[in-house]
């Protein structure tokens, strides 16, 4: 075990690290269903202050609601957590309230990002469910008992998420010494930029039992604070905070104070993100000579023998996991409570009568939207994993058609193509740019000649100054514009509201606007999925649609609101004669598919759909 002043002496070079490992690629694909929700980031005793930094740049960049939270209070708060996505922050993923907070989030059906320095291979229990998106940040060397390199390294990395352009090849707070001489009190001052580092010096120099530390905003300092630091000033020492965005209001409040008073300016020259990372770094070794003139090594100080017993408290009973099925995500859809025993009742009788509906009613094909539901819209340019491709394949051979439903244009084409036995390409039809193209697999791809709508040019204009300066970008077909941003703080929820804004005041009034996880199309009302739902029936006699935005507003709500054969692989609406979410707890996208594709049961030649109405 490396002493504590080598793990100091290792920072600069595992800030190197994070910058390079994980890649862009699997951060963007880590990260992809945090930007459009509000979030509970989680941490707990050295983590604690990259849960804070995580949630202040989700809340700065996106306009998302935000919180840092523990692993019990994130357990307390959880039953209404549906709308929101939680990312939890352990570095060996080993403690079991980890694995608690996973499981919970899990039977909420929330989308989670495990950031942890083991690998995938090396998860148990509900860290290893394929719910869990697990973001490894590699480390060539261990902590001891202060969360020193992980705690860096993955807030880093979430910078980088974020915004990696504000970040500097190094940091230059770990070059310059910080104070050796604390007092027994320490009341560390900070603003935003200096959250994260104020609770990394509470949470080392409590964790060792060093000094007592106490943490304040500059301005809840003059809300009593200053009362008991004078009555203790002579054994006190204050830290102070300070970035460019901080400096004014502390140089102000600083000038306030007495001279007698043993005051400590910790200052970073940087700006934004990258200002808090290098506050953190630099607060790290504030512990160090307090600790050696305490006899403490801060890497291995000694454990009570209590202390094993606190952290293997078998309390997993008194915070029982309730998993959200279908009825569950209705009541939630619909803004309810889940513990409203009327609304229960309410669903319960509307799933049990349309359970017994698709019982009855023969399926003689599929309609599938594909980004989101085959795929995951991170990876929607990759071929579907292997479940999918399984349980579409099987389904094809028995003699079942597929219509793919999508607002995409060739490139779907293209992609079944790679993956479908071209022996079944004859079973397979596509409704492209939302039904506008209509194609089918074994037949050459040859764009269907439909003029450009008025509407799609006036809209143009009016989005083109977004466009030029790399704000958004637009995507034209026939029948619909798409509008996508790669920038951090657009979230689709805002992309929606600006498209949305434009639209109102173009005239352009024969459109709508459907929104999925990474995109907003405006789509001619001439078109549409339920069109192509519609021509599947009138070809096959019936069929059940299957997409993953199903909530009003989403790109599969007129999809899934027009009928009553239609299931949700993920967001559902509130009507409770349709759309259906029917998966397993925790299960969303290309998984839920899975599940719900083997609830399609043969009986005399003809499939139909089987649930179990225990299965709420």
């Amino acid at each position: 075990m490396a002493h504590y002043t080598d793990e100091l002496a290792g920072l600069q070079a595992a800030y190197a690290e994070a910058l390079e490992q994980p890649g862009d690629d699997l951060l963007k694909a880590a990260f992809g269903d945090l930007r459009g929700r509000s979030l509970y980031a989680v941490g707990s005793g050295g983590t604690l202050p990259v849960a804070e930094f995580a949630a202040d740049l989700h809340h700065s960049k996106t306009g998302q609601f935000a919180l840092a939270i523990t692993p019990l209070r994130f357990l307390e708060v959880s039953a209404r957590t549906s709308h929101a996505a939680v990312i939890v922050f352990s570095a060996r993923a080993k403690h079991p309230d980890t694995g608690l907070v996973v499981e919970h989030a899990i039977a909420r059906g929330i989308p989670i990002v495990l950031v942890t320095q083991r690998e995938v291979s090396e998860l148990e229990g509900p860290l290893a469910s394929p719910s869990v998106t697990v973001l490894t940040v590699p480390s060539a060397q261990a902590d001891g008992f202060l969360a020193t390199r992980s705690v860096l390294m993955m807030a880093t990395v979430v910078a980088r998420f974020y915004g990696k352009l504000d970040l500097p090849a190094e940091l230059p707070g770990l070059t310059i010494q910080r104070p050796e001489n604390l007092n027994s009190r320490v009341l560390v001052l900070h603003a935003q930029d200096g959250r994260a580092a104020a609770v990394d010096v509470e949470t080392r120099m409590h964790e060792l039992g060093l000094v007592t530390v106490q943490v304040a905003d500059y301005r809840n300092l003059a809300h009593g604070r200053h009362v008991g630091l004078e009555r203790n000033w002579d054994e006190s020492t204050i830290i102070a905070l300070v970035g460019p965005a901080s400096d004014r209001l502390a140089t102000k409040t600083l000038g306030l104070l007495p001279e007698r008073l043993d005051v400590h300016r910790i200052e970073t020259s940087l700006e934004g993100a990258a200002g808090s990372l290098d506050l953190l770094a630099s607060v790290m070794s504030l512990p160090r000579a307090v600790a050696a003139g305490q006899s403490v090594e801060p890497s291995k100080p000694t454990v009570p023998v209590y202390g094993r017993g606190l952290y293997h408290l078998p309390y997993k009973r008194l915070y029982v996991a309730r998993k959200v099925g279908p009825i569950g995500r209705k009541i939630q859809a619909a803004g309810f409570d889940l513990a409203n025993d009327e609304v229960w009742t309410l669903y319960m009788s509307a799933y049990a009568d349309w359970i017994a509906e698709m019982r009855r009613r023969p399926i003689g094909a599929l309609v599938l939207d594909y980004d989101g539901t085959c795929v995951t819209t991170t990876g929607r340019y990759e071929v579907p994993n292997r479940d999918v491709q399984q349980a579409l394949i099987g389904l094809l051979s028995v003699g079942t058609p597929v219509t793919f439903a999508s607002g995409r244009g060739g490139s779907l084409y293209e992609d079944l193509r790679k993956w479908v036995p071209e022996k079944y390409w004859h079973m397979i039809s596509l409704g492209l740019h939302n039904g506008a193209w209509r194609v089918e697999l074994a037949e050459d791809l040859m764009e269907a000649r439909i003029p450009v709508p008025l509407w799609s040019e006036q809209l143009q204009m009016r989005l083109r100054p977004f466009e030029e300066r790399g704000l958004i970008k637009l995507r034209t077909g026939p029948s619909q514009i798409t509008v996508t941003s790669d920038a951090a703080e657009m979230t689709s929820a805002g992309l929606r509201q600006l498209v949305t804004s434009v639209v109102d005041n173009s005239g352009a009034k024969l459109v709508r606007i459907a929104a999925s996880g990474h995109s907003v199309d405006v789509i001619d009302v001439d078109f549409g999925k339920e069109r192509i739902f519609a021509s599947t029936v009138s070809r096959y006699g019936s069929a059940l649609a299957i997409g993953d935005q199903g909530q009003p507003g989403g790109n599969d709500f007129a999809l899934l609101a027009s009928t009553l054969t239609t299931v949700s692989v993920d967001c559902c609406s509130a009507d409770p004669t349709r759309c259906w979410n029917i998966a397993g707890s925790g299960s969303r996208g290309p998984q839920a598919l899975v599940e719900t594709l083997s609830k399609l049961k043969d009986r005399r030649g003809q499939l139909y759909l089987s649930v179990k109405s225990s299965d709420h």
